[in-house]
């Protein structure tokens, strides 16, 4: 191991790593949630007690564009935040900031990122089995949905999906927490969660253009669920018979179509319709299947014995030095330029509040298309 200063975020993360750590080679510096000074110049942010500073300090460097990265008391600074919002924020600002301020120690390769893990599957309840250690989302249900798609076949009309468009469609739902949404809205209402399938995909418009003559054509499929008008609104209700209850033992069905159910089901349609049918598939040559009965049956595929890490504090000594510490082990990401003027726009459009690249940021943000499941939690 070369000398490396490792920036983690927090002391809880900080105690970790320095019980477990290379004494003689790896130093720990712990950072709270920096200020953005991009915008300043060089001067005014060496006047202030900032990250940026203390980090040029400990490498013994003074920045700017002829930093003599060959004087560095430190050979690589390797930043490892946690895996969220504030986590990612932090790293983008300290790169951003060196980039800008000490271009000369990114291209000497001096600065990286180290990837923590975010899950771990197996080994919290399970002991008998290794865990499985994986970095991000995708790589998450890549890991859960590979026997699902081997074991699975789908076809929507007649048509079977291949495996290639039955990924896409789970892990689209997977990481929209389908799921997970359509239960929570039908345990609110009581209601059976096939049944709120149904009601959020027919559910048009506002609440005051419900007909009662149309609803009563969607819920033909439930000969003693009705649709009734009281007061403004249609009111949804009636008893699951034992051909239609689920298991998830839901009897009686009151569901108002009112201000209320129409401020959430618009949450949940927004994760429906970005599927263009819900309806007409097939699962194993099964009839009459939706979305929801497909992602049901990935969860079964879900082992229960999966630990979310929500900070770097939470992994204990031996998981940290194997995953994140042991360069023979760990994921790295070392920060590169591949055109300098070119990357230091992008890296303005990014953390710069000067207007052209607010509104640069703004049109990125509206127009990009990003695949959901390679972007973390």
């Amino acid at each position: 191991i070369s000398p490396e200063c490792i920036v983690v975020e927090g002391d809880s993360a900080a105690g970790v790593v320095m019980g477990v750590r290379d004494p003689y080679n790896q130093g720990v510096f712990s950072v709270k949630k920096p200020a953005n000074v991009y915008d300043m110049d060089l001067d005014t942010v060496r006047g202030m007690a900032t990250a940026f500073n203390q980090i040029m300090d400990i490498f013994g460097l003074v920045p700017g564009p002829n930093c003599d990265v060959s004087k560095s008391q430190v050979d690589r600074l390797c930043i490892m935040s946690d895996q969220d919002t504030d986590g990612i924020k932090i790293g983008i600002t300290i790169a951003a900031l060196i980039a800008k301020h000490c271009p000369n120690m990114i291209r000497a390769g001096m600065v990286c990122r180290i990837l923590p893990p975010a899950y771990q599957i197996y080994g919290a309840k399970n002991t008998k089995k290794k865990p499985v250690f994986v970095h991000t989302q995708r790589e998450f249900f890549d890991y859960v949905g590979k026997e699902f798609i081997k074991n699975t076949k789908v076809s929507y009309k007649k048509k079977e999906l291949s495996k290639k468009e039955l990924e896409d469609l789970t892990a689209m739902n997977f990481e929209k927490n389908y799921s997970a949404k359509l239960k929570n809205l039908a345990q609110r209402y009581n209601c059976d969660p096939k049944l709120m399938e149904r009601i959020a995909w027919y559910y048009h418009g506002d609440m005051d253009s419900q007909k009662q003559s149309d609803w009563s054509k969607v819920l033909k499929p439930y000969k003693d669920i009705k649709a009734s008008k009281e007061g403004d609104h249609i009111i949804i209700s009636g008893t699951m018979d034992s051909d239609t209850k689920s298991n998830g033992g839901y009897n009686f069905i009151h569901v108002p179509l009112d201000a209320y159910f129409h401020k959430r089901v618009m949450k949940f349609k927004n994760i429906q319709n970005c599927n263009k049918d819900i309806y007409n598939f097939s699962i194993n040559g099964e009839d009459g299947k939706s979305i929801g009965d497909i992602m049901a049956l990935f969860e079964t595929y879900i082992p229960d014995d999966v630990v979310r890490f929500k900070g770097l504090g939470e992994l204990d000594g031996n998981d940290m030095w194997d995953l994140c510490l042991d360069p023979k082990k760990r994921e790295v990401y070392v920060f590169k330029f591949e055109d300098f003027e070119k990357d230091m726009n992008k890296i303005s459009v990014i953390m710069s509040s000067r207007k052209e690249f607010v509104e640069e940021r703004a049109k990125i943000m509206m127009n990009r298309t990003l695949e959901d499941l390679d972007l973390d939690t």
